[in-house]
């Protein structure tokens, strides 16, 4: 099968995001099995026009803004796709969200191969985590002309740009049931057309490692009386580190040997930094910056418990997943759709969005009963390889595929 791609962003566009990773697993994962894989995408950072990894062909379009869907993209995307299909023509296309609507437009046609779209998020849910990180964050009112702004593309996106993807679709594959559910009330895809399919976890890459445990403290400093707490992810307001830093402050009384690690970087590090010393915590915090993914399953190892204080409405929750894998017991919000990869005291502990005491006394609960997280990590770790291997995506989705291609 011929695929082509059409994505904004990919991991040489952003150091951390679930749908970019997502992209490359799954093209790579496609290309292992015999299928020629094809990705368009906004210009590099550094001025490539080609790439070839895992067996898949990435061409950046040179005219457009890195990981960017505005600008020149539209055009671009449109004339590079109409000059691939007429030198090889492709059995399938596949947008990464809203990345092919434009060409869209042009697949309607008898003969035109079918369109399938993957989302992670629909518009109406991030006006909501927009909101959400006002409301239930420290200072969130401070960046309301910002979300302001924010609010207004999202609004545009929903009225101009995302109606194609939905209705000219011949299957899309939603991340989660609760991604489902904003696709079925906001764009009315019938239920025929669409498929839940949660995202996939390298089970081989993140696994309980005691002698990466050993080596990663050792080399941040750390011995086995320490109490490493972990977050991992992009540093926005909406992501609620601010909530961890509160519980912190509150913990650190109780707890002597309490760390925290943060693995990330973005827009609201410098506010972080402010606050962690406003809270008298700043000794007890590392800002790692941003983490290289082959770095990941040390650090996961060398942590005892993962935080995910997130305010957003997430469409699945990517580092918590591989936290599980990694055997590392979790304390995450009850938002989006978190509770589906985390079920509640068997897998880890849910706690209300944007509450700093919910937060505080879990995370004081986990660290009082070792054997009680250790419990809770084991058997997240079970639920990871049992509903969230990479492997078990590729089949499914190649399923999907194959199904449309069929079909046409």
């Amino acid at each position: 099968m011929r695929i082509g791609c059409l994505s904004a962003q990919t991991l040489a566009h952003v150091a951390v995001g679930g749908m970019s990773l997502q992209t490359r697993l799954l093209t790579e994962g496609l290309a292992a099995r015999g299928h020629d894989v094809t990705v368009l995408t906004t210009r590099h950072p550094d001025g490539r026009r080609t790439d070839e990894s895992g067996g898949v062909h990435v061409q950046y379009l040179p005219d457009t803004q890195p990981g960017l869907t505005k600008g020149g993209w539209w055009r671009a995307s449109v004339e590079a796709f109409a000059r691939l299909h007429a030198a090889a023509p492709f059995d399938l296309v596949w947008s990464q969200s809203i990345a092919a609507s434009r060409v869209a437009r042009g697949l309607g046609s008898a003969g035109a191969p079918p369109l399938v779209s993957f989302i992670h998020g629909t518009g109406p849910e991030m006006a909501r985590s927009v909101v959400n990180a006002i409301l239930l964050t420290p200072g969130g009112w401070a960046a309301s002309v910002t979300a302001a702004r924010h609010l207004a593309r999202v609004a545009s996106n929903f009225l101009l740009i995302d109606p194609p993807i939905y209705r000219r679709a011949a299957a899309v594959i939603a991340v989660s049931e609760a991604v489902a559910a904003s696709v079925r009330a906001w764009y009315r895809v019938p239920r025929e057309r669409l498929h839940v399919v949660p995202n996939g976890v390298e089970t081989e890459r993140f696994h309980p490692d005691p002698s990466a445990r050993a080596r990663e403290r050792a080399r941040l400093g750390y011995d086995e009386t320490a109490r490493v707490l972990l977050v991992a992810g992009a540093l926005t307001r909406q992501k609620g580190v601010d909530l961890v830093l509160d519980a912190l402050a509150r913990l650190a009384p109780r707890h002597p040997g309490v760390r925290l690690l943060v693995a990330g970087d973005g827009p609201h590090r410098a506010a972080l930094d402010r606050r962690a010393r406003a809270g008298g915590v700043d000794a007890r915090v590392r800002f790692l910056g941003a983490v290289p993914g082959e770095l990941m399953p040390a650090l996961y190892n060398a942590a005892d418990l993962f935080l995910f204080p997130t305010v957003r409405r997430e469409a699945f929750g990517m580092v918590t997943a591989e936290a599980m894998a990694t055997g590392l017991p979790v304390i995450v919000s009850r938002i989006g759709a978190v509770p589906e990869v985390v079920v509640h005291d068997e897998t880890g502990l849910l706690v209300p969005p944007g509450d700093v005491t919910a937060l505080t006394a879990a995370v004081d609960d986990l660290l009082r009963d070792a054997a009680r997280a250790a419990s809770l990590g084991r058997r997240g770790r079970d639920r990871a390889l049992k509903e969230f291997t990479l492997a078990s995506r590729v089949d499914r989705v190649l399923t999907i595929f194959e199904s449309v291609v069929a079909r046409r």
